[in-house]
């Protein structure tokens, strides 16, 4: 009745990075620039969902953030940071809310949820300072 583990792919090959991952890497990110790579995750899920939701929550680091995703139960070849594939996007919350009233996150199949490509796009907006920019994934699922 949950998600029990988040896999990692390449998204050049689609090989298996991890098959439990707790974080992701989007390479060097610049502001007014998208990230050097993409992401790709599956959502591993077990029992039967009604609604499966994914939602970035800040955990300080960057504001004017800008996620975009594209989700495919197959793998296609050549998505980089900025393709036209990922012209779904959604933007962080400051925290996470009910997802039946937030339209802050990206909805996803609950019976299979698919290949999910990542890339980031942080705004002009933003200030950048030192260190780590941390943002939480959160799936809500009912």
């Amino acid at each position: 009745m949950s998600i029990t583990r988040i896999e990692a792919y390449d998204p050049t090959d689609m090989s298996l990075l991890s098959s439990d991952i707790s974080e992701l890497n989007f390479g060097g990110v610049i502001r007014g620039r998208f990230c050097s790579q993409a992401a790709v995750i599956k959502p591993i899920t077990e029992g039967t969902l009604t609604a499966l939701a994914l939602f970035l929550e800040d955990n300080g680091g960057y504001d004017h953030a800008r996620f975009s995703y594209f989700n495919s139960n197959n793998w296609v070849s050549d998505i980089i940071p900025g393709d036209a594939h990922m012209s779904d996007a959604f933007t962080v919350n400051p925290g996470v809310s009910d997802m039946t009233t937030s339209d802050r996150g990206a909805n996803l199949d609950p019976v299979d949820p698919g290949f999910i490509w990542l890339d980031v796009n942080i705004g002009l907006g933003s200030t950048i300072g030192t260190g780590t920019a941390n943002y939480r994934f959160v799936f809500e699922y009912n």
